[in-house]
């Protein structure tokens, strides 16, 4: 990654001001400016985002986010997890790196000793594309035994799952299977998820229309009583579905004999724009986090959050 100086003049007295004194505004006219030079300045603007929220008061970096800068709370993440990359954030492999964080961020799902293989040996180019990178994903995912990972230790307020579903269409280009490594039901509801939780822990569940009855299973299972729902609008019909063109996911919402009343009452229905294939809006850990304290675990998690605990296989450093 190439060393960043930014220097800003504060516009009340005419003085240059050091990145350390940089106020929220300041932060984002430095942002708003790397991104409009090239997707060559990922790296920086990473870099930037993560030196911005340890800098900036709390409630400050993602008010930057959401009203100053030219793209979301997970694009922003994922420019964060790009720069935190060690393999991609060598300044050797700068050159040969793809210039689209999109397919930078693919990589990032990578196991470091694969990437840094990869990156070694030629595979990985300025020409690679997001799709080049999945299908590398996919070969290195069935070509290996699948391993369960531990269940983290201890238990938690809120468990949050997003099962990986298993569909009778695997053959589809679109499929979860053709996408992820996918659980049969019985192993998804053999997990020992009981042994994270006491009768105060809530679940937050993860379904679709079509598997619903199994995610009931799961959550019966796992010792959860089933509560409520909320619905993601996706905004757009993918083109998927039998009988309908469905453009919404369930997460289901459970608990146990305690049955906690939340701390706020979001609405039922949350309107965010979907992101890659089965990944789900950031913006929920923040409704979870609004409506109970933690701690907080995460399952079948694709990346980490701070403050919370996280299991999966798909996780970079899994």
């Amino acid at each position: 990654m190439t060393e960043t100086t930014v220097s800003l003049v504060n516009t009340a007295t005419g003085e240059i001001l050091p990145p350390g004194e940089m106020d929220r505004w300041q932060w984002a006219e430095a942002i708003r400016t790397r991104w409009q030079d090239s997707v060559g300045a990922i790296l920086d603007i990473g870099d930037m985002l993560i030196r911005a929220k340890e800098m900036l008061r709390h409630g400050e970096f993602m008010a930057m986010i959401e009203e100053d800068l030219p793209f979301g709370s997970g694009t922003a993440e994922r420019f964060m997890a790009i720069s935190q990359n060690p393999a991609l954030s060598n300044p050797a492999h700068v050159p040969i790196l793809p210039q689209s964080w999109s397919t930078l961020y693919e990589l990032t799902k990578l196991p470091d000793p694969v990437l840094e293989e990869l990156l070694s040996d030629g595979t990985i180019t300025p020409e690679t594309e997001r799709q080049d990178v999945i299908r590398i994903r996919r070969a290195l995912a069935a070509g290996a035994k699948h391993e369960t990972p531990p269940l983290p230790v201890g238990t938690f307020s809120v468990v949050y799952a997003d099962p990986p579903w298993a569909y009778d269409n695997s053959g589809f280009d679109q499929s979860a299977a053709s996408q992820y490594p996918t659980m049969p039901l019985p192993e998804i509801a053999a997990l020992p998820v009981s042994d994270l939780c006491n009768d105060q822990t809530v679940l937050f569940m993860w379904a679709t229309s079509p598997l619903l009855p199994d995610a009931v299973a799961v959550i019966d299972a796992w010792g959860f009583e089933y509560k409520a729902s909320m619905v993601w609008d996706k905004g757009r019909a993918p083109g998927m579905g039998w009988f309908v063109m469905t453009h919404h996911e369930l997460l289901l919402i459970a608990t146990r004999a305690g049955n906690p009343h939340p701390l706020e009452r979001p609405v039922s229905v949350m309107r965010f724009t979907p992101g890659a294939h089965s990944a789900k809006p950031h913006e929920v850990y923040g409704i979870i986090e609004s409506m109970y304290h933690g701690p907080y675990c995460e399952l079948f998690a694709r990346e980490r959050r701070e403050g919370w605990e996280s299991f999966g296989n798909e996780l970079p450093d899994a």
